[in-house]
């Protein structure tokens, strides 16, 4: 008879998503500083109610903006911790866009819409592959409303 080798089995720590607080504000800047949202003088005092939070065991490894509109509402600022497994990052960014337009449905969205890098293929390919329609090209602008 064999041996049989032991196995470990490993579970990967739960990600939830969640409404921000603005007590999250501050880790929200941090977390869009590090997708490249890098912009002096940014007040990250109050986030609440108009972002999500992905958080496992406590520390908050993603964000995204809800930007609530009728008929067609949108996901920005897609941000996810860099120090996340390949697979944690994905199930995550895939939680906090099922969990965005869910909440976006909800408050009465037909639609909802993002801004993707044309360098992000792989990720606009799995968005295709969801069912979404590519709508137009274009720069993003921006442009400061408050001192």
């Amino acid at each position: 008879m064999d041996k049989l080798t032991p196995m470990v089995l490993t579970q990967r720590p739960t990600v939830t998503v969640r409404a921000a607080t603005d007590d999250d504000a501050p880790q929200v800047g941090w977390l869009a500083y590090q997708a490249g949202v890098t912009l002096d003088g940014l007040d990250w005092s109050r986030v609440a109610p108009y972002w999500l939070v992905a958080e496992q065991e406590g520390e908050l490894v993603g964000a995204v903006q809800l930007c609530p509109s009728l008929p067609i509402a949108g996901l920005e600022m897609l941000s996810v911790s860099h120090t996340l497994p390949h697979k944690t990052k994905a199930a995550t960014v895939k939680m906090l866009l099922l969990m965005g337009c869910a909440t976006l449905q909800r408050m009465g969205a037909q639609y909802v819409r993002g801004v993707v890098h044309p360098r992000r293929q792989s990720f606009i390919k799995i968005l295709l592959k969801r069912g979404a329609i590519h709508l137009s090209d274009g720069g993003v602008y921006l442009m400061k409303v408050r001192a």
